[in-house]
C-alpha cells in the first residue's frame, strides 16, 4: 500500500483566507493586531509563540505599503550615530544580527564603503568639527567602532579603512579626484517584502489568524474599554465583528486615523515622511557587490548606492506627504537623487537609464 503524505493547506493562500475570515467573527482572540507590515507582522509572531490566540488584519495586501518600499536594508541604524543614540543602535545591531543568524536565507551581510575625499566638509548632523579629513576619518573610524563593539558576539563583520585604490576596485566609477581612502563596513540586506510575508507565515503556523483586504471601519466596547473591531471584508463587504482582550495598532502611517476610530483624541501624531527609490542596471554604475554610500548632501542626509541582483537601488529621500494610499515620486525627488549620483559616480545617469522608481512612507511619531 502507497502511502502519501497530506500538504498542509498554504496559511496566506485564498483557501485559508476564506476560512480565517470566518474565524475572526466565530472566535475569541487574546491579541487583535491591525496592520499588516513588517511591524504588525512581528507582533504577531511574538505573540503566538508565546501561545497567544492572535488574529492580524491589513486593510490591503500583505506589505504592500512601507514594508515594501524601503532601501532594503536591515541595517542596524548607522544614521543614529551622529546623534549619539546609542540605545537605538544597540538595539538595531542585536536585531540584525539576530535576523542574519536565524534566518540567512533572508537576511545577509551586505558590505558598504563610506569614500573620504580631500576637503570634505564635515556632516551638518554632527556636533562637533574636526579641521581637516585626517579629523573626520579619524572620527567616522571611532564611530564605526563602536557601531561594531555595540553588536558584540552578534556582530556580522569588522570594519576597516582600505586605500583608494581598493575603494576604486569595488567602485570602479567612483570619483577618484581628491580620493582619499574609505571605510568599510557591514550591514544587512534583505527583501523586505519576502521577509514580512515569512514572518506573518510562520505567524500562522503558530496558529495566528491571519487575514489581508479586512480593514477596521469601527471598534467595540464594553464597560467603557475596547473589547473588539469591527471589520470589513474589503473582497465582499460583509463585516464582522473581531472579539479580541487587546488591541495593537500596528497600522503604520494609517496608526492615527485608525486610533481616531476609536472616538478617543490620539496620543500621539503620525507625520509621514516620503522616501523615493530609484532602480537602475547594475552595470551601468559599475558597481561590484560592495554597496557605496554618499556621505555628503547639501541637506544632511545619507544616500546609498546598493546592488540588488542585476540591478542598484539608489535612495532614499524624505520629503513630505501626499497620498497615503498611492505614494508618487516627483520630478524634483528624481532629480535629487540623479545630482547626488553623478556628483560621487562618473557614470553621467539620466532619467533614460531608469528601469523603475518607487516610494513609500516613513511613520514617524510626533
Amino acid at each position: 500500500m502507497k502511502l502519501t503524505r497530506r500538504r498542509a493547506m498554504e496559511p496566506l493562500a485564498a483557501t485559508a483566507r476564506t476560512a480565517n475570515v470566518e474565524r475572526l467573527a466565530r472566535e475569541q482572540f487574546d491579541v487583535l493586531v491591525i496592520g499588516g507590515g513588517i511591524t504588525g507582522a512581528g507582533v504577531a509572531l511574538d505573540a503566538a509563540a508565546r501561545g497567544y490566540r492572535v488574529a492580524l488584519v491589513e486593510k490591503a495586501d500583505f506589505a504592500s505599503g512601507t514594508s515594501s518600499k524601503s532601501t532594503k536594508l536591515a541595517h542596524g541604524g548607522i544614521r543614529y550615530l551622529p546623534q549619539f543614540d546609542f540605545a537605538m543602535i544597540h538595539e538595531g545591531v542585536v536585531e540584525r544580527g539576530l535576523m542574519v543568524r536565524h534566518a540567512p536565507f533572508l537576511v545577509r551581510p551586505q558590505a558598504f564603503v563610506i569614500p573620504v575625499y580631500a576637503q570634505m566638509r564635515w556632516p551638518s548632523s554632527l556636533p562637533v568639527r574636526p579641521p581637516t579629513d585626517v579629523g573626520l576619518v579619524f572620527v567616522l573610524d571611532i564611530g564605526l567602532w563602536m557601531y561594531d563593539l555595540m553588536a558584540g558576539r552578534l556582530n556580522i563583520g569588522r570594519h576597516k579603512r582600505i586605500s583608494a585604490r581598493e575603494t576604486l576596485r569595488r567602485a570602479p566609477k567612483l570619483r577618484s579626484q581628491g580620493l582619499k581612502k574609505a571605510l568599510l563596513y557591514y550591514d544587512a540586506q534583505t527583501n523586505d517584502a519576502q521577509l514580512t510575508v515569512s514572518v506573518l507565515r510562520t505567524a500562522a503556523q503558530f496558529g495566528a489568524v491571519v487575514t489581508n483586504y479586512t480593514q477596521v471601519t469601527g471598534f467595540t466596547r464594553a464597560n467603557g474599554k475596547l473589547n473588539g473591531a469591527v471589520v470589513c471584508d474589503m473582497l465582499t463587504q460583509q463585516e464582522v465583528t473581531v472579539s479580541a482582550r487587546h488591541i495593537i495598532n500596528a497600522a503604520g502611517v494609517f496608526a492615527e486615523h485608525v486610533a481616531t476610530l476609536t472616538g478617543d483624541e490620539p496620543k500621539a501624531t503620525v507625520e509621514p515622511s516620503k522616501g523615493i527609490h530609484l532602480v537602475v542596471a547594475r552595470d551601468r554604475l559599475h558597481i561590484s557587490d560592495t554597496a557605496v554610500v554618499l556621505p555628503e548632501t547639501e541637506d544632511g542626509r545619507i544616500l546609498y548606492v546598493i546592488p540588488w541582483s542585476a540591478r542598484a537601488v539608489i535612495g532614499t529621500t524624505d520629503t513630505g506627504s501626499g497620498d497615503l494610499d498611492d505614494p508618487q515620486a516627483n520630478p524634483e525627488d528624481i532629480a535629487y537623487l540623479l545630482k547626488h549620483v553623478n556628483d560621487y559616480l562618473e557614470v553621467n545617469l539620466t532619467e533614460e537609464d531608469i528601469l523603475s522608481v518607487y516610494a513609500g512612507y516613513r511613520p514617524l511619531v510626533k
